[in-house]
């Protein structure tokens, strides 16, 4: 591929001089304003049993998130497309509807506030079925949303981050230079001005867009810088939501409607099969005849050489999903016709993502495509996401939007129907072992960075302090547990905790967000891609699996994975879902006791 394939944006609006843009943000403005009656009013309403009132509240709020979403959707796919290029026009519109939509934010903590007779009330009135999951993940998460002194808070991270950030900057970027965008104007700046910068930026819209673009900037030229400006991107932008519950596991939990003891149990039982993980690696240093194995050659010579024609990865991910249903095939030729992922052989997005807008918009996709296997597997990964998007688009603002354990189910089980596809073809063996390996990273390797995140959370709960030595320390003890003896884990491997600035956001706004939902799903995902295949009424089994991609919220997690007979709380669940892991093993060569 010479040329990429970029976004088709006028499925949102035809151009940045959309005259729609400016007619939505002058509405934006007129319903925000409206929007005030409601203002304190909301519990004596639901106490007086006005509950057309307080329904009509929620209808008003959710036309005002979903002009919103638009808005800022748009701007984010410019702002990607565009990397580091002066733009004002992104700056203005992020800044403007954040503005203007932020006054009717106390809706969320007023309804929240109510106390649970009253959300009970709402719960079990019919007139509420729509909002009734929302309604339920709002009382289970109420403390969330409870006042707290943000200047403090903010204060704290920086003033760690500062001295933190000083000791890189004066070790790794003493002399680096970066261009920054800063209100539309260009500037060359040193590292040292950036939390500066930020706090010239007066509201949360410009600091962000300047977090952005820093960000973007440093990444290719130090892994180490970008994870400090990611981490003041994120105290800027969600400091509000540092430290607010005592156990970020519970935070977790009540967010994903899922219930304490299976995640204790889901994380016991995969720190129990740790062996079937030890088996690969061990197959892996003989494969590769070495006496010690080192992190750098747990995947080493599993990647395959040859090269995937674009349109012929595209066919790939769209057949896998056809050879599970129509419904889906369709879907996914759909998407990639319509222009709703971006693809491009180099970017300064090095990471594949969905962006997922609100339910009045489509789904968007950004897979950097270079011909690997690895991206092929991503670009079906991916297709999961928007599929599951798209298709829940009809459940509305309150109720489009699965939480992230069935986002990244519905994602894992696409690159595992992609593996059905590759295994078909036979003189397959690099690629399955490449497909092999990331369902070991996400099952076994996620845990180490788990309890990283859960360790580093409970220190700097403390005093917010925390030092390299010591970062690096908990890093190192993590992944020793996981690795056991059979991978020599040198002191420099201890640096490696700045290699995810997706996974740091985690530390400083929700820890575990992004950690263990990718040992849940693809866990639960191998489950029924393993039911799938043994299942002989194939029809039902396709039939509840697009049942569960057009729920979005409308239940707990139990509650959608309840119709395939899984009991989440069963210990032999859980250990079935292994013995799915145990049998690719095998399948691979792998020699398993």
């Amino acid at each position: 591929m010479t040329t990429p394939t970029r976004w088709n944006r006028s499925l949102l609006y035809s151009s940045e001089k959309d005259p729609q843009i400016k007619a939505d943000l002058a509405r934006l403005a007129e319903l925000s304003l409206a929007f005030e009656k409601y203002r304190g009013t909301l519990r004596a309403k639901v106490s007086r049993r006005s509950l057309a009132y307080v329904k009509q509240a929620f209808l008003d709020y959710a036309v005002i998130e979903e002009i919103f979403w638009k808005l800022d959707g748009f701007c984010d796919l410019l702002g990607y497309e565009l990397a580091d290029k002066v733009d004002t026009f992104c700056g203005k519109i992020h800044n403007t509807a954040y503005e203007v939509s932020k006054s009717s934010e106390f809706f969320v903590a007023e309804i929240a506030h109510l106390g649970d007779r009253w959300l009970q009330v709402l719960i079990n009135d019919p007139r509420f079925k729509e909002f009734r999951n929302w309604i339920i993940e709002l009382r289970d998460s109420k403390d969330h949303y409870l006042p707290v002194n943000e200047s403090l808070i903010l204060t704290g991270i920086k003033t760690h981050l500062d001295s933190l950030g000083e000791k890189i900057i004066q070790r790794d970027l003493e002399e680096t230079v970066i261009s920054a965008t800063e209100l539309g104007s260009r500037k060359k700046m040193h590292i040292k001005g950036v939390w500066e910068l930020m706090e010239r930026h007066a509201s949360r819209a410009k600091r962000l867009m300047a977090y952005k673009a820093l960000n973007r900037s440093l990444r290719a030229s130090s892994p180490r810088a970008a994870l400090l400006i990611n981490s003041l991107g994120c105290a800027s932008e969600t400091c509000d939501d540092f430290l607010k519950y005592a156990d970020p596991t519970a935070r977790f939990c009540s967010e994903n409607q899922l219930a304490r003891p299976v995640f204790d149990l889901v994380l016991a039982k995969a720190r129990e099969h740790l062996p079937l993980f030890r088996a690969y690696l061990k197959d892996q240093k003989h494969r590769l005849g070495l006496t010690h194995l080192g992190f750098q050659d747990i995947k080493a010579n599993n990647m395959p050489r040859r090269k995937i024609p674009f349109d012929q990865a595209k066919q790939l991910v769209i057949d896998g999903y056809g050879k599970c249903s129509q419904v889906l095939a369709t879907e996914a030729s759909r998407i990639i016709r319509n222009h709703q992922f971006y693809f491009r052989t180099l970017d300064h997005i090095d990471s594949p993502l969905v962006l997922f807008g609100s339910s009045g918009t489509m789904p968007f996709g950004y897979v950097p495509f270079d011909g690997s296997w690895y991206q092929t597997d991503s670009l079906a990964h991916e297709m999961g996401h928007a599929i599951n998007a798209s298709l829940s688009r009809a459940r509305g603002y309150y109720g489009f939007e699965c939480n992230f354990l069935i986002a990244e189910t519905m994602s894992t089980f696409g690159s595992l129907l992609l593996y059905d596809q590759i295994s078909e073809r036979g003189n397959a063996f690099k690629e399955k072992r490449t497909s092999l390996w990331d369902i070991l990273r996400f099952v076994f390797q996620k845990i180490a960075h788990c309890q990283f995140e859960l360790d580093v959370y409970a220190r700097l709960k403390k005093d917010f302090a925390i030092d390299e030595p010591e970062l690096e320390s908990l890093w190192l003890a993590s992944h020793r547990e996981v690795f056991g003896n059979a991978v020599s884990l040198n002191q420099s491997f201890g640096t490696f905790w700045v290699y995810g600035s997706v996974f740091h956001t985690g530390i400083y706004s929700a820890p575990i967000s992004y950690t263990f939902p990718y040992i849940f799903s693809q866990l639960v995902s191998l489950w029924l891609w393993n039911n799938y295949h043994k299942d002989g009424n194939k029809r039902k089994f396709v039939r509840r699996y697009l049942e569960l991609n057009r729920a979005g919220s409308v239940a707990s997690t139990a509650e959608l994975l309840e119709p395939f007979g899984i009991n989440l709380e069963s210990p032999e669940f859980w250990d079935e879902c292994f013995v799915v892991v145990k049998n690719l093993l095998i399948e691979n060569g792998i020699s398993v006791k």
